[in-house]
């Protein structure tokens, strides 16, 4: 008996295509899956069918990007017909970095792991150290940049013409994490690499071990990733990759699509299987779908057919603004809820973590449970929106301690050792001002005390806009954004959106109440699983690998979806790519909220909209105007500016804009075709 007929009779059926994945056995395996196609079910069902063949299964590694589809994998696998109980303790699933962790311990390297807090202090630290502003926005960027540049093989010496501060901050960076005997997830990659490439005895031992090598997601691995799987294959090649690049979205983290779009390139010998079939959505979500994605030109050419029938066309929602949109979202929610759909199986995407806030303030109101999924910084906690809240604070609750802390720097102008001091003194008694007064400048500490006093009896608007003059906030926002190239509009934005909600307060306190009570909501509702009861909201990024019943994306709006940051042909398919990412995670409802005004601005409706009901946004590339140097033009985010360099790339036009905040490079035909730029 075939080991696909005990599969069938064990009630586990297959398409022919996924008999096609799941019988293949030597030789590098290209698998295309779109959306709701069964590849985990495909993937166990293949392990299984390796085993069952006589494979053992210490010769088999599936690679996985998260710990909680690498356990689900391995409970399924166990599950899986066949397949023995006993033998499921030598099966490698995992992650890149455990995986990769486990090859390091075997030849002696072991490592203690660096926390984020602590990898976020020796920024801190270095950038203090080289005389640079200090905030969360440029320390998560070096960060972010550190790791880019691990995982794409980049070096110090090629960066440091491009960004001396970056490749200064990354040497003090890991000159801190050496003297600590320290390692970063991302030195497990390339440690590992090195590993390989430096010792030839441990590279055979591996590959003499290693039969069959599965990797889920493909379309997401790095440079490095890649590099030592190519090494861990050879010579035999038993390589099976599943991944869409229609579901690339991690450009920013080093993943690089093209590896699967070229995998027949580095494998001409490789079969190439199509998962075309979607099981999770009904037949009218799919068609508004393929309608979005087919405008991608780097893709496999594949159409995603539903095998399901029935169900209802999405829907698209104008609300007036933000705050009608989050009421108009409640009443659905609870109206679907009513008809039965449980909470959890409700879901609201959004294209950048702020945007939720009038949701989230309408949910608390109406007392309806949520789960938040992102692992990141809330609203209230980025660096500006902190800064302010501890001025407001500190001028009703004078000896608030973590709010002088986060002033005293700028305020004060005093260092970290003294705030060290003060805080001390603190907690062994002392009262607050006391110990300002005696390890600070009395003169400024009387300056500030002034301000506070002033402040305290101020509406909480007019408290915001007497720290953002008075005290020189915006000034400092506006020399920040200068020198380090942030959106000063963005930056400001943010104080916009405080002011709005302030509105709705007579008293600071009273303001701060609020403010708390849904800080403390947000940190008791992040999670990664589903709540029984709550519904769910996640950033688009987040909703990756996920499905619900029911789902909104919310602000969907020229500028944040697609983003105004977008630039270029690659950067506006990644977005492209978002957002069918987004409406893929239905199987039977769909609902686009796109406001008329976000923030009292009018807006324009997504473009992907448009391509949604079969209309692709002609490029007109053809008939656009041509740039000449000196000419004046407007950009949606930066502004005014002059076009000073023109180049042309690859067939397409680039200039190169001096902006007030700084010089930008944008690929001219596009700008104009999407409307971000004007002249």
């Amino acid at each position: 008996m075939s080991y696909l007929t005990e599969l069938e009779r064990a009630g586990f059926t297959l398409t022919e295509a996924q008999r096609q994945v799941v019988t293949h056995r030597e030789g590098p395996l290209l698998v295309v899956a779109g959306p709701g196609a069964g590849k985990t079910r495909v993937i166990t069902a293949r392990v299984a069918a390796l085993v069952a063949a006589g494979v053992h299964p210490a010769q088999i590694m599936v690679v996985t990007f998260t710990r909680a589809a690498a356990q689900e994998m391995r409970s399924r696998v166990g599950k899986m017909p066949g397949v023995r109980p006993e033998l499921m303790g030598s099966l490698r699933i995992g992650t890149f970095h455990s995986l990769f962790w486990n090859i390091l311990n075997v030849y002696g390297h072991r490592y203690v792991m660096v926390d984020t807090v602590t990898q976020r202090k020796w920024v801190e630290r270095a950038l203090r150290h080289l005389g640079e502003a200090v905030n969360d926005d440029i320390v998560d960027s070096m960060l972010a940049g550190i790791s880019y540049a691990k995982n794409d093989m980049q070096t110090p010496k090629e960066l440091s013409r491009q960004d001396k501060l970056f490749v200064d901050v990354w040497s003090w960076y890991e000159q801190y994490k050496a003297s600590e005997s320290y390692a970063d997830f991302d030195d497990l990659l390339v440690r590992t690499y090195e590993l390989l490439c430096q010792n030839p005895q441990a590279l055979l031992e591996q590959q003499q071990r290693l039969k069959y090598l599965l990797v889920d997601e493909f379309q997401d691995t790095s440079k490095v990733q890649y590099s030592v799987l190519r090494l861990l294959v050879a010579p035999h090649d038993n390589l099976c990759v599943v991944g869409d690049v229609d579901q690339a979205i991690y450009a920013w983290r080093a993943a690089r699509p093209e590896y699967l779009l070229s995998f027949k390139e580095h494998y001409p010998a490789a079969k190439t299987v199509m998962l075309s079939k979607n099981f999770r959505a009904t037949p009218p979500l799919v068609s508004y779908t393929n309608h979005i994605i087919v405008n991608n030109k780097e893709r496999h050419p594949i159409t995603i057919e539903s095998v399901r029938s029935g169900g209802m066309a999405p829907t698209t929602f104008q609300p007036e603004t933000e705050k009608a949109e989050a009421r108009a979202v409640l009443k659905m929610v609870q109206k679907l809820k009513d008809q039965g759909v449980p909470l959890e199986q409700t879901a609201v995407f959004y294209r950048v973590n702020r945007y939720v806030r009038h949701l989230v303030n309408a949910l608390i109101e109406q007392q309806v449970p949520f789960t938040l999924w992102d692992k990141g910084k809330t609203f209230d906690q980025h660096w500006v929106i902190r800064e302010v809240l501890a001025f407001l604070r500190l001028s009703v609750e004078r000896n608030h301690l973590l709010s002088f802390q986060a002033l005293a720097r700028r305020q004060l102008r005093i260092e970290d050792e003294t705030i060290s001091k003060v805080t001390q003194a603190v907690r062994l008694g002392e009262p607050l001002w006391e110990a300002v007064n005696r390890f600070t400048v009395r003169l400024k500490v009387g300056e500030l005390t002034s301000h506070l006093n002033k402040a305290r009896d101020l509406v909480p608007g007019q408290a915001l806009d007497y720290y953002l003059s008075d005290l020189g906030f915006q000034s400092y926002l506006t020399w920040y954004a200068g020198k380090s190239g942030a959106n000063l509009k963005e930056l400001l934005s943010l104080c916009d959106d405080m002011r709005s909600e302030m509105s709705e307060y007579r008293q600071v306190s009273d303001y701060l109440k609020f403010v708390d009570k849904r800080s403390a909501t947000l940190q008791q509702a992040k999670t990664e699983t589903p709540r029984p009861g709550h519904i769910n909201l996640m950033t688009l990024h987040a909703a990756k690998g996920l499905e619900f019943s029911c789902v909104w994306l919310v602000g969907v709006t020229d500028g944040l979806i697609p983003h105004y940051r977008s630039e270029g042909l690659e950067q506006y398919e990644e977005e492209r790519r978002l957002f069918y990412v987004g409406c893929t995670r239905a199987k039977e409802n769909l609902f686009i909220m796109s406001p008329r005004t976000l923030e009292g601005k009018n807006t324009q409706q997504s473009p992907f909209l448009t391509e949604a009901l079969g209309t692709a946004v002609k490029s007109h590339h053809n008939v656009l105007p041509r740039p000449i140097a000196g000419m004046k033009v407007v950009h949606k985010a930066f502004g005014t500016g002059e076009v000073e360099v023109i180049k042309v790339e690859g067939g397409k036009h680039y200039v190169e804009v001096q902006f007030a905040e700084g010089r930008r490079k944008l690929e001219w035909e596009l700008s104009l075709a999407q409307n971000f730029l004007r002249f």
